[in-house]
């Protein structure tokens, strides 16, 4: 209703009826991965509500995960679920709640640990000259969680023994990082000898720099010697 003074000092009123309906804002979400979200890793979602427009005032929660704003963008936010179970993630803007999105959780692929020398990877069918003096023990990324989470998908070995094994026994041992110095070893090594890599710890570094241990990968390598 509009109420207006016309010439003379009259009030008048004109009413009219509208309709309007009324219907419930729709979440969209972007992402290299929308299906599912990796566990203890920083998984980063736009989230947008295209029917707010510019009044599009973001906030976020979650169950069973940490939310952090990322980007300068409004609806950038990065999820790092904190355990196996399913992520349910609220969705809210000026304080008002307008959805949520559920999402499974998957647990990071193990890294293929690597061994190789200064000229690259060591074939472990043809295997190593017996005196190599050093080897590095690289732990190498799942190629596609890499291209999903590079940030989150930095692996390398923390330890590691390495035993001179000739006729089924035992010759030699050293432990080490991710570096092993041969010299003790390689003296007394032969052709037809191997050198058994057990790896007793991964570390991860993550998408905020914090190293963790990282308990799945493969755990023993066989270098034959020739």
């Amino acid at each position: 209703a509009i109420k207006v003074t016309l010439p003379g000092g009259i009030d008048t009123t004109y009413s009219e009826v509208y309709e309007y309906f009324v219907v419930k804002p729709t979440i969209q979400i972007q992402s290299t991965s929308v299906q599912a979200l990796y566990l203890r890793c920083g998984n980063n979602l736009d989230v947008q509500v295209p029917q707010l427009g510019v009044s599009y005032n973001p906030s976020f929660s979650a169950s069973n995960a940490k939310t952090y704003q990322s980007g300068s963008e409004k609806g950038q936010v990065t999820v790092v679920p904190t355990n196996g179970q399913d992520v349910e993630l609220k969705v809210s803007s000026s304080g008002n709640y307008i959805g949520s999105r559920d999402f499974k959780v998957r647990r990071i692929p193990a890294p293929t640990i690597t061994p190789g020398t200064n000229q690259g990877p060591i074939d472990l069918k043809d295997g190593m000259p017996a005196k190599t003096p050093r080897i590095f023990l690289n732990a190498v990324p799942d190629e596609s969680f890499q291209q999903f989470l590079p940030e989150d998908a930095k692996f390398r070995v923390a330890e590691a023994t390495v035993t001179l094994v000739s006729g089924g026994i035992g010759r030699a041992s050293v432990t080490s990082g991710p570096q092993v110095n041969l010299g003790a070893i390689a003296a007394q090594a032969r052709k037809g000898d191997n050198l058994v890599v057990e790896i007793k710890r991964v570390q991860r570094q993550n998408f905020r720099g914090d190293v963790e241990d990282f308990n799945n990968f493969n755990r023993i390598v066989t270098i034959p010697l020739k």
